[in-house]
């Protein structure tokens, strides 16, 4: 048994375990078992599965796992303790082949929802139909490294205390009346030549309130990187407080003649939208306002000549400050259009993914579901 007095794990045989929480008296994982896969950029779609063969130690409030394969160059160990009030999962690995992605997936888990720090936040209740997975990337769609179980009584929490930017995955999957969660971490850098991965994570309970959960996440964070309350940062504007409206109105468009507003047409939304709603508390947003359209022309962003040009734009914003709006315009720091003049120049400053492929921005224009390339993504450093 790996325990303290916040969780414990035990062990049914070599391949099963429950956890529990002391704090909530409650059964947090049933019938659980736990699966280790790696992912090769020469192979996404054929993972290798990880044979975890469960050794004695010594040590109390410690399972280990050898991760050795017979016959091939995969080995390594994972090491589940018992510390801080915390079980925490430390794992290493090396392979033949490159490393681009390591997954560790642990079934029977128990909870009324899963709440999961993305897109502003969702929760996924117990009504989520059976072999249904969602995945979700940090720091993307997932906007923290943890995710949430959570009962009434209490529930548990599994993240990871990662200083780096590194990139991670979770997946959610409904299964036998129970949750299964797979949390990935990718190898950092260039994955071509890497054949080593080390990772860290923790499952901890908590009772009450899943905000409880999320509070000792954050205190980590506060101590860890210094954070302020918004108030207290120097770079926060007062007035960001007020806001709780965006009026986004849309200028030049590059397969029609006319824009969807003129910057004529725009400043008199802005007469119409006072009626409805206090511009002091509305961030009028004004995408497609430079170019030929939005993005079209990255990295240029000069007033849309087809809206009507520099000095008409200039008469916009100042009458937008002078009814109360905060004004922000459309630009992407990383775009610049193929067309663009000196994308030969910037060509081998673009960002480039684990396959070696050219990273850009691409939309549907013809319907068949596949993205015809638009812009380059530049590494702005």
């Amino acid at each position: 048994m790996v325990k303290n007095n916040q969780i414990a794990l035990e062990y049914i045989n070599a391949n099963q375990f429950a956890i529990t929480s002391p704090v909530s008296g409650s059964l947090v994982c049933r019938d659980g078992t736990q699966s280790l896969i790696v992912r090769s950029p020469n192979a996404v779609s054929e993972p290798a599965l990880i044979n975890l063969k469960k050794v004695d130690t010594k040590e109390e409030n410690q399972a280990d796992f050898d991760l050795s394969e017979d016959g091939t160059d995969t080995y390594g160990k994972l090491q589940v303790r018992a510390a801080a009030g915390a079980l925490t999962f430390e794992a290493d690995i090396t392979t033949a082949e490159p490393i681009w992605l390591m997954e560790w997936k642990i079934t029977g888990l128990l909870a009324k929802e899963i709440i999961v720090p993305a897109l502003g936040g969702q929760a996924l209740s117990e009504r989520m139909p059976e072999g249904t997975t969602i995945s979700y990337k940090y720091p993307f769609w997932l906007n923290a490294q943890f995710v949430i179980g959570y009962s009434k009584e209490g529930g548990f929490i599994i993240r990871s205390k990662d200083e780096s930017p590194d990139l991670k995955l979770i997946r959610v999957t409904r299964e036998n009346n129970s949750w299964t969660i797979s949390y990935g971490f990718e190898v950092p850098g260039t994955k071509s030549d890497r054949h080593t991965i080390h990772a860290e994570w923790r499952i901890e309970t908590y009772r009450g309130s899943w905000k409880n959960a999320v509070d000792n996440h954050r205190q980590w964070l506060e101590n860890r990187f210094e954070l302020v309350p918004k108030e207290q940062h120097p770079h926060y504007p007062s007035w960001a407080d007020d806001i709780n409206c965006v009026l986004e109105i849309w200028g030049a468009r590059r397969d029609a003649r006319e824009p969807h507003h003129t910057f004529e047409q725009m400043m008199d939304r802005l007469v119409e939208w006072r009626k409805f709603h206090d511009p002091t508390k509305t961030l009028l947003y004004l995408p497609g306002f430079a170019e030929k359209g939005i993005d079209s022309h990255a990295p240029d962003y000069n007033p849309s000549p087809q809206c009507g040009g520099a000095a008409k734009f200039r008469k916009l914003t100042e009458m937008a400050r002078q009814m109360g709006f905060k004004v922000m315009i459309h630009t992407n720091v990383l775009a610049m259009t193929f067309t663009h003049p000196r994308y030969n120049e910037f060509k081998d400053k673009q960002v480039i993914d684990v396959f070696g492929r050219r990273q850009n921005w691409g939309l549907d224009m013809d319907g068949d579901w596949l993205a015809e390339p638009y812009f380059a993504y530049i590494n702005p450093g």
